[in-house]
């Protein structure tokens, strides 16, 4: 891990500095190998890729979740998702569950992506890194938690499939971006605690449980430790179920190719978690927290989104506002 932090420290001074062609070059083969073994790391079970192939079969479904630049309402997608049975579970990114592909999550991002959760579209010129990153820092996750032998703390397991394409490039040599793969995601629903249960028991986490999580953010470089994203099992360890990092949506920017950018990744997952001991110390926080949860159905609402221009309801954005005003 040193030795990696040190590599990307010294590729962002060359980048600074200035470098030659030659240097560009081995730059360039270094993050190859780096993709590749990514991609090689996230091949989805055959039973699996199968039941995903039937549905890039169908041009329509290719041209209304997958085809970055078409011109299709959500009207239009909403009749395809229904012959398809999707169900729509993430008001801003194009997340769906479907019975065609059972204990598994379609994370979809070749369309567009949003910025925060304004529900600014924002039309990817260029492709970008964004859905593919749920890949890649679930696999740096997972190494942390083997080579530091964590008991209270997991991470979703998830794959990469590979958009039907030039079939004379191997999977290994495909560019990881948004255009060449999908992210597959498993379905652990059943196996976590509903959102109330979740935040309840977030009253009653220990020191042990949190330092488990400040050891990923320090050591993954993880951002995002909402609640809603850290979800309590069954089985009472904390399962990390967002590993996509907002910000490293092009190619500039992926993979730990930023130690600033890093920095500050680690800085908000440290203050994140802080805001879990909130949650636990700080009843009249957790009290807001919980009318959060409950006012936010429109945002997460079901099902495609019901027009071109969605909105949240202002309840939900005046509590927003309250939330950030306790800080």
């Amino acid at each position: 891990m040193l030795l990696k932090a040190i590599t990307i420290i010294l590729v962002s001074l060359l980048s600074i500095t200035g470098i030659s062609h030659a240097q560009e070059t081995v730059i360039h083969d270094k993050a190859q190998q780096e993709y590749s073994s990514i991609i090689n790391q996230a091949v989805p079970p055959t039973s699996v890729k199968t039941q995903v192939d039937l549905l890039f079969q169908d041009p329509e479904f290719v041209q209304a979740f997958i085809q970055r630049e078409n011109t299709m309402s959500n009207k239009q997608r909403r009749i395809i998702a229904q012959k398809y049975f999707l169900q729509k579970i993430s008001r801003w990114n194009y997340v769906f569950k479907t019975p065609l592909v059972p204990g598994y999550i379609l994370k979809l991002g070749g369309i567009h992506w949003t910025n925060s959760f304004g529900g600014s579209s924002v039309r990817a010129k260029d492709a970008s890194n964004k859905n593919v990153s749920r890949v890649a820092y679930q696999q740096l996750i997972a190494q942390v938690i083997q080579n530091r032998q964590l008991k209270h703390v997991c991470v979703v397991k998830k794959y990469l499939y590979e958009i039907p394409g030039n079939p004379n490039i191997p999977r290994s040599e495909k560019k990881l971006c948004d255009d060449n793969f999908i992210v597959l995601a498993q379905d652990l629903t059943d196996q976590l605690l509903t959102p109330e249960e979740n935040y309840a028991r977030y009253k009653t986490i220990t020191q042990e449980q949190l330092e488990e999580l400040n050891v990923i953010a320090r050591e993954a470089y993880i951002a995002d430790f909402k609640m809603m994203n850290c979800v309590f099992g069954k089985d009472d360890k904390i399962y990390l179920i967002d590993t996509e990092q907002t910000n490293r949506a092009h190619e500039d920017d992926f993979f730990l190719k930023n130690p600033e950018q890093m920095a500050k990744d680690t800085a908000w997952g440290l203050k994140w978690i802080g805001r879990l001991t909130k949650v636990r110390d700080d009843e009249k926080y957790y009290q807001t927290m919980l009318e959060v949860l409950r006012s936010s159905g429109p945002y997460y609402e079901m099902g495609i989104e019901p027009d071109d221009n969605p909105t949240v309801t202002q309840e939900f954005i005046a509590l927003i506002e309250k939330l950030r005003e306790s800080f």
